[in-house]
């Protein structure tokens, strides 16, 4: 149950009313001018956001309408005079009406904190271990109230998208919204495991186990223990490892590397990949009773394109971020053109590329004004194109087209990480390191 509540009303009168009913809920937090509605905001963003409206407060109005696009992340709820729709300032925002807020106000609002909070764009209760998720889209919305469904269950679930779509955001999600939330949160990025050091790194080993094991090692199912293993990337395991996985995530008990002792564990499987699973399993490369165990809850996330509408908010989000983040520049608004132009892009690394754009436009200077431009958009567009049109390519629209000076660009954007470019156009490190050995890049070429 969420228990904090932000209220912002100047008039002392209509402020006491509303706190007297809500008290015994709530722990309020009382904003009772614009100066203090802005400090208070700016430090708790996750934070449900209650007012008062109505048409005669013209001034109160022109300033929620910045705050919430100032703050998209915030979950509002408006009390209003009637069942009036122009009262309504955002699609996002909840809608009271006042006699009936005054007769079931804290019923109401318990029922939007609790059971019904995952309808708000963003489903994130009050806790700081939580990632911002944005967005209104029913495709979004659906994905996120299986996630809250399934977040009490200790079953594995399986969660797919594209590259770029907040994937391992919605397996915090899961984390910590169900009952292993006070365990640990354990992540590892499967592409980056050597398989012949699979059961090590996964079952860890004793001391002398092999040369080079100098000191006893718990395995990633250790770590996590109690809590939640997320496989990043699980496809990038061979078949081999596949099988092994497999024993331990049906049997929950393991021996280390040089350990004679079965050891039981118990974990939270949370699988995530990118890639055409039916596709791997068809071709062999991956078990297909192993993928029946992992998705037995499965999670599938929309690629940005599907949810357009989104765009925005997201946009405005990436700004006000940046913006806090390195307290060197003014909040830019966004205007109508600006928007249009970046609803009308494919954005095939999905929110991630969404977001370095709009971290490059305010990092590399481009930003003319106070307000963001198409201007801005297409001098850094232009820049930042053979990149999205490689890692396009890569996704299987024209992979023959894909040179070697567009690899190197793309290692230099990433400071010659090669996990960290494999990511971002979607496949994996080895296949990348294949790629890089067929075009004979060298590392002077990308320095």
């Amino acid at each position: 149950m969420i228990s904090d509540l932000a209220f912002f009303e100047p008039d002392s009168l209509i402020r006491d009313k509303t706190i007297k009913d809500l008290s015994e809920y709530f722990t309020i937090y009382t904003l009772r001018s614009e100066k203090a509605c802005l400090e208070f905001i700016d430090s708790h963003r996750r934070i449900f956001f209650l007012c008062t409206l109505d048409g005669k407060q013209g001034k109160k109005i022109s300033f929620l309408k910045n705050l919430f696009e100032d703050y998209p992340e915030l979950r509002k709820i408006v009390i209003t005079p009637e069942k009036n729709k122009k009262f309504l300032l955002f699609q996002e925002s909840f809608s009271i009406p006042e006699p009936e807020f005054f007769r079931f106000g804290s019923v109401i609002i318990k029922k939007l904190m609790d059971d019904e909070f995952v309808k708000n764009p963003v489903a994130f209760p009050q806790n700081g271990s939580l990632p911002v998720i944005i967005g209104s889209h029913p495709l979004l919305m659906d994905q996120l109230k299986q996630a809250r469904r399934i977040a009490d269950f200790s079953e594995c679930a399986f969660i797919t998208g594209e590259t770029g779509t907040g994937k391992e955001l919605i397996a915090r999600f899961i984390h910590y919204l169900g009952t292993r939330r006070n365990g640990p949160f354990h992540a590892v990025n499967c592409a980056a495991i050597n398989h012949t050091l699979f059961e090590s790194e996964f079952f860890g080993h004793k001391k002398g186990a092999y040369t080079g094991a100098t000191e006893n090692r718990l395995g990633h199912f250790m770590k996590a223990h109690k809590g939640t293993l997320v496989l990043d990337e699980i496809t990038e395991i061979d078949l081999a490892s596949q099988a092994k996985l497999l024993r331990v995530i049906e049997n929950q008990e393991m021996y280390a590397v040089g350990s004679q002792k079965l050891e039981k564990t118990d974990v939270r499987i949370l699988a995530i990949s990118n890639r055409n699973i039916q596709d791997l399993i068809r071709s062999g490369r991956f078990r297909q009773d192993l993928f029946y165990r992992l998705n037995i809850l499965p999670v599938r996330l929309p690629a940005l394109r599907e949810r357009n509408s989104d765009i925005e908010p997201l946009a405005r989000y990436f700004i006000r971020t940046f913006q806090v983040k390195y307290d060197i520049l003014p909040n830019p608004k966004m205007e109508n053109t600006t928007i249009s132009f970046l609803k009308r892009k494919h954005f095939a690394g999905n929110v991630r590329e969404l977001q370095n754009l709009i971290f490059k436009i305010l990092a590399s200077g481009y930003l003319e004004s106070k307000r963001l431009t198409i201007n801005d958009l297409e001098n850094v567009y232009r820049q930042y194109h053979s990149t999205s049109q490689l890692r396009a390519d890569t996704m299987g629209q024209n992979k023959s087209a894909i040179d070697k000076a567009g690899y190197i660009a793309l290692l230099k954007r990433h400071n010659c990480n090669i996990s960290h470019a494999a990511r971002d156009i979607g496949i994996s490190r080895q296949n990348m390191q294949y790629r890089l050995k067929k075009m004979k890049i060298k590392k002077w070429e990308i320095r």
